[in-house]
């Protein structure tokens, strides 16, 4: 009998009639390759929805003896807007509640580089958050009402943070004075299965960095000294 079970991933906007599904499935039967249509079932699909939802499709030729034929649909609690010049993603708005998340390198294979205007605006569960090495550009008041915010863990180096553009003190996820980790293995915290470490005390801008952009440390509230 024929099994095959799909994933795919999803925005928060998405619908019934928007969802990106496969028309024609591949699969071994026999010594044989087959390509056959399939018609998936999204009526029992919730939008607005985020976690992960079965569909179940039925192939169109019936000749084949089936188990299962299903795509589970892991809605993320992000809206996305697509960049076709650069190929990559924005972020535009956080829809979750969870107290900490992780951001998103990626969606649908593309990078994710950009946290829109506003995107987490007054995301007041937010206690921690991880952010993505892939993000060039924070747009004004990102985290802006983000006032139980606590700790922040970048999965790059500080080369790699002061490289990015962050527009004003509310984009910037410190603005409460948030505690700023880096990606370490030798680090002592733990985050996501991630090692990592606090922003010193005393911090030495290592000597590849050209620029620093504006905000980058703004309210990091155990660093007192940059050299």
């Amino acid at each position: 009998p024929i099994e095959i079970l799909l994933t795919s991933e999803e925005a928060y906007d998405v619908t019934a009639t928007t969802l990106d599904l496969p028309s024609t499935i591949s699969f071994e039967y026999g010594d044989e390759q087959k390509e056959e249509v399939v018609t998936w079932d999204t009526s029992a699909f919730v939008a607005n929805k985020i976690g992960k939802q079965k569909i179940y499709g039925t192939l169109n030729n019936n000749q084949y003896v089936v188990k299962e034929i299903s795509i589970e649909v892991d809605v993320l609690p992000y809206t996305f807007i697509y960049n076709s010049t650069a190929n990559t993603y924005t972020i535009h708005k956080y829809y979750g509640t969870e107290t900490n998340i992780v951001v998103p390198s990626k969606f649908k294979n593309i990078f994710v580089d950009k946290l829109y205007a506003r995107s987490f605006e007054e995301s007041n569960d937010l206690l921690s958050i991880e952010l993505p090495d892939t993000l060039t550009y924070i747009y004004e008041f990102a985290f802006s009402g983000c006032d139980n915010l606590e700790n922040v863990y970048y999965n790059g180096t500080i080369e790699d943070w002061c490289k990015i553009t962050i527009v004003n003190h509310y984009s910037n996820p410190m603005c409460y004075e948030t505690n700023l980790y880096f990606l370490d293995e030798n680090g002592d915290v733990e985050y996501n299965g991630n090692k990592y470490s606090l922003l010193p005390n005393e911090l030495v801008i290592p000597e590849g960095v050209t620029s620093i952009g504006s905000y980058a440390f703004y309210k990091c509230r155990n660093l007192k000294t940059i050299v």
